[in-house]
Order: C-alpha cells, then structure tokens, then sequence
C-alpha cells in the first residue's frame, strides 16, 4: 500500500485469509452392538459402549473447527481423549454432532447443522419378583385319595404367577420347563403365568431374557414345608475321606472318600468332578433327568501314589453354582535305607 507521499506501508488486510467452505463433522467410533436385534434396534449389553470422537484433519488454509454436543438434548464436553461410556444412560441415547469453524461456517447433513448417532442400552438382566402360587385343581376328596396314594409332591394342578420386570429393553416372555420340557409364558402387565399339571413328578425351572439379550439365573419352582416356593439357593458340600492322615496330611494306604452334595431347595441339576487336572466329568446325570434331586452323594475311591487334587462344580436348578477343591495325598511306599559294610 503506498500513500500520497509515496510511502509504501504493508497492508493489514493483506493476511486475512478467506473461508467460506462448510468444515467436517467428526467421525464417532464406537463399539460393535453385543446384544439381540430387536424391530431393528440393535442392543448394547452387559456394558456400556465405549464412545470417543475422531476429528477430521483440517488443512493449515482452513480456519480452525469447534465441535460441540449433545447428548440426549444435554451439552457435553467431548473431545478425542474422552469417551463418553461415563453419561450413557439405560435405553435410548441420543448423541449429536455439531461442528462450525472460525469463519462461521456451519457443518451440514443435509438440511440440518449435526449428525446423530442414536442407539439403545441394556446392561442389566431382568428383575424377577416373589411369585404367587394357586391351586386350581383336585377337589378335597380327590387331593385326600391322592395323597394316601401318591404322596405329596406336585398332586394338585397350581397356576404359578411370576412378576418379571425389565426397565430398558422390556421383556417379552418367560421361559418356563416342566420335566426338560420347555414352553414361554407371555409377560403381560409385568407378570407371567403357567400352569404345573396334576401329578407332575419333575423339576419345574423358570428364567427370564430381555430383549438385549441379558438374563436371568435358571429359578426353581418346588415345595418347602408343604408351601410352594420360587428358590435360588444352593448348599456348600463336605468331603469325607476314610482313615486317619499321618503328619502332613498324607495317607499311607487307599483311601475312600464320599462328598454330600445337598441342595433341598432347588435341587441338583448337575456335578462335574475334575480328577488331577484332566477333563470334566458329569456325574449322576440319568438321575437329576429324572426328577427334583434334593442330596446326591458322590462316592470314589484313590489308590494309586502321589497329590491327588479333586475339583467338583455343583449347579443347582436355579443356577447357582459353588465348587469345591480337595486335596488327597497317598504315599504307600516305604522309605528307602542306605546300607554301608566293611570289606575284610
């Protein structure tokens, strides 16, 4: 620039630097969707996502970008060292977008000035309530007939209620098993109803799974002092070993050892006993299929020299577990003496 003298002067408006182009959104990255597809909502569960902001690279040229957001019509402050798995909330989330550089310019999808990211989170499994139990079959005298002649165990038809509740995702149906038999129930106003026929002589399980894909323990339906009852409780076992263990626990001889497994609850679906680190082995399994097993007693026998280490898995019919480790040590042999003799 140069005056009417002829002096010459930089120019401040020279630097100034045009930019009317609209800047990019930032990209989201997010987990993968864990969960079931439900009416084309794919679900989170188990955890919450983890959500972070990747800028794109704006050019030197360009005039410096300010991303904003808002999660669920709420401001957030999100930036690339910040995952947002800290504000997700249960169900719906609803993240948007914003960008707008220095210059003014708005970033657009369309007709609108943000992107959105919407998706649904379920991590917790449904909530299963104290059900109601009612008789509705056998008449008096047909239940005292009965009863002299079969016992007391499932001798009358019962309709079982069970309140299942799930805030996020919902749940749909309860899946109920009657003697290995399964069927679903409807959830209906928050509860489900089934029926457990006359003269059913079987486990009777229940559970429960939201449409995300959590769910519940395996419940089970029984009798407890003559009163019906939805159980999820479970005993720890004691082992017994025959004879007496010499110092340090070893035993010089054979041994037979019984483990009690008791559960009078919910009953005993399954034993697996692991023998010195080899494979699993199912125990007893002909008799839990045949009916609600309330003891089993598990029976064996050791021989053979060295640390035995024994690990048993007990499951009960409403899916509970414990397990147990036990160690038994046999040594049969004798110590060996040395010997020294004179040579004449």
């Amino acid at each position: 620039m140069t005056d009417m003298a002829g002096n010459q002067k930089e120019s401040p408006y020279e630097s100034i630097k045009k930019d009317s182009e609209a800047p990019a959104f930032a990209a989201v990255q997010m987990d993968e969707a864990n969960g079931n597809v439900h009416e084309n909502v794919h679900w989170y569960k188990d955890r919450k996502p983890s959500v972070r902001l990747v800028p794109e690279l704006e050019s030197a040229e360009k005039a410096p970008v300010i991303h904003t957001y808002a999660l669920n019509g709420e401001p957030v402050v999100f930036d690339s060292e910040t995952e947002l798995r800290e504000w997700l909330k249960e169900g719906e989330n609803i993240l948007r977008v914003y960008a707008k550089d220095a210059a003014g310019n708005e970033a657009k999808e369309g007709n609108q000035n943000y992107i959105e990211k919407v998706f649904y989170i379920d991590t917790e499994a449904p909530e299963i309530g104290e059900a109601s139990f009612k008789d509705i079959g056998n008449k008096p005298i047909e239940k005292l007939i009965h009863w002299l002649s079969f016992g007391n165990f499932y001798n009358e038809a019962v309709q079982v209620t069970v309140p299942v509740t799930d805030a996020a995702s919902g749940c749909e149906a309860l899946t109920y098993s009657i003697g290995g038999q399964s069927a679903q129930a409807p959830v209906k106003d928050g509860k489900a109803s089934f029926e457990i026929p006359m003269d059913t002589d079987a486990k009777v399980t229940c559970h429960a799974e939201d449409m995300a894909g959590n769910e519940t323990g395996l419940f089970a339906i029984g009798k407890e002092s003559s009163q019906w009852v939805l159980t999820r409780k479970i005993e720890v076992p004691n082992l017994w070993v025959n004879g007496e263990a010499a110092s340090g626990g070893w035993y010089n001889q054979p041994v037979s050892y019984e483990l009690l497994v008791s559960c009078p609850e919910a009953g005993i679906h399954s034993i697996k006993q692991t023998m010195d680190n080899g494979e699993p082995g199912k125990l007893g399994e002909a008799v839990f299929a045949e009916g609600l097993v309330p003891e089993y007693r598990v029976t064996g026998e050791l021989s053979e020299d060295g640390v035995h280490q024994m690990l048993h898995v007990i499951t009960d019919n409403a899916g509970n577990k414990t397990q147990r480790g036990d160690f038994i040590k046999i040594d049969q042999t004798a110590p060996k003496g040395s010997g020294h003799h004179r040579s004449a």
